[in-house]
């Protein structure tokens, strides 16, 4: 067993070619193994070898032990090491798994984000509701189980397990905005927490255009543009404008849209690292592409303290108050509840005449509330009354005004606010504006 213990304690170590290397020549004794199969398995993936080889040295341990739940268990973690992750796969083996070991929470936990994966949503529920028999008090399984129960409807019950989680642990941030979403409750949910919308669109970067365009037939970009290129003509507004920024530019789908009629920078933001790294792709478009927080990127730039990594101390100077004659931010604003902070930040950076172009999801007027809804979805909607009087609060004019279909969702259209802005002279703000 020399070699098999010094394969281990090099491969805890990280010494991913020198483990390979023993557990090679403990299996030339004793190739039926299965426990050494399974752990080079990991270990030729994790020192970078190829991927078909340790699925098939995890298969080899499989088939010598069937009955091992933990070696079905390593075959459906290496499943999802693919590339793109084979989640079918990595589901039967964490199921094959949970039949031979039933008492495993983590397994379980296992099982149901595959089937989650997989858009199983209703056994993936059964699966965290089952890990949750074993451990009553897992607060990740409570936080999944309600993600999963709020997806099928069922706000009422995912409400249960939010307050559960939040009982376990009262700092999860993603969990009180959560339940805030489930019970219409966005006293405490002014905006969606920013490490739960960067890690989503994260996630979500590689699939974002496709999805958006295709499945949920997203029209903003055009529409909000058809409408500034309108409203900018009725203001006398000189054009192309001088410098703009797309805030929250995802992955820059609004770009080549704004790109010709910007003559000087025009430059991207966005919470997710990896929604910026698409947009940077966008070839002739994007000046600078920046990941950070709207309202703290804005106060930066005023200030002057925003680090310029991305373009040289002359662009930087440059941006100062009034320095962007352009504001865009396409579908942003659905995950920012209480407006004020942003308008207010993006008034900083402005001057007298400067447009800014945004669009929300909308709220028919009641004439009750605070103007905006945190809605089931997780994105918030606003009242067309409520943008011109906190417009007007910060120093803003609606100068357009148009409600339309944004995109679809489930096949049913969502209807939005399309909203041209324009900065009020100092100490002015309201007004009118073209509208419905």
């Amino acid at each position: 067993m020399a070699d098999y213990e010094e394969a281990v304690a090099l491969h805890k170590r990280g010494s991913f070619a020198q483990a390979q290397q023993r557990y090679r020549a403990h299996l030339a004794r004793r190739p039926d193994d299965a426990r050494a199969l399974a752990q080079l398995a990991v270990c030729t993936l994790q020192g970078g070898g190829e991927y078909e080889e340790a699925v098939s040295l995890a298969r080899r341990a499989v088939q010598l032990q069937p009955g091992c739940a933990r070696l079905r268990h390593t075959l459906g973690r290496l499943q999802e090491k693919a590339s793109p992750p084979r989640w079918a796969e990595a589901a039967d083996a964490y199921a094959r798994a949970c039949e031979k070991d039933p008492s495993s929470v983590q397994m379980l936990l296992d099982l149901a984000r595959a089937l989650k994966e997989l858009d199983r949503t209703a056994a993936a529920a059964e699966a965290y509701a089952r890990a949750l028999e074993l451990a009553p008090d897992h607060p990740r399984a409570h936080f999944k189980l309600a993600m999963a129960l709020r997806a099928m409807g069922r706000t009422e019950r995912a409400a249960e397990h939010f307050r559960r989680h939040l009982e376990i642990d009262p700092s999860h941030a993603a969990a009180r905005f959560w339940l805030a979403a489930c019970t219409g409750d966005a006293a405490d949910a002014a905006a969606c927490p920013p490490d739960m919308v960067a890690g989503l669109f994260d996630q979500y970067a590689d699939k974002f255009d496709s999805h958006l365009v295709e499945v949920l037939s997203y029209r903003t970009p055009q529409l909000l543009l058809d409408l500034l290129l309108s409203a900018a003509g009725e203001a006398g507004a000189p054009r192309p404008w001088r410098a703009c920024a797309d805030l929250g530019c995802g992955t820059g789908l609004m770009g080549p849209l704004l790109r010709p009629h910007v003559s000087g920078q025009l430059v991207g933001v966005d919470l997710s690292a990896g929604m910026c790294d698409k947009a940077r792709q966008r070839a002739g478009c994007y000046d600078s592409v920046e990941v950070g927080e709207l309202v703290e990127w804005l106060r930066r730039v005023k200030g002057q303290q925003r680090p310029g990594q991305e373009e040289g101390q002359q662009q930087q100077q440059q941006r100062t108050a009034g320095a962007f004659d352009l504001l865009v931010a396409a579908d942003v604003l659905v995950y920012i509840g209480d407006l004020e902070p942003l308008l207010g930040a993006a008034a900083g950076v402005t001057g007298e005449g400067s447009l800014f172009a945004l669009s929300t999801e909308l709220l028919p007027e009641t004439g009750e509330g605070r103007g905006y809804v945190l809605q089931a979805t997780g994105r918030y909607a606003h009242a067309a009354s409520y943008l011109r009087d906190v417009g007007a609060r910060t120093g803003w004019r609606v100068a357009a005004l148009k409600r339309d279909v944004i995109r679809t969702n489930a096949g049913k259209p969502i209807h939005g606010n399309l909203c041209v802005l324009q900065r009020a002279a100092a100490g002015g703000g309201g007004g009118g504006g073209t509208g419905e």
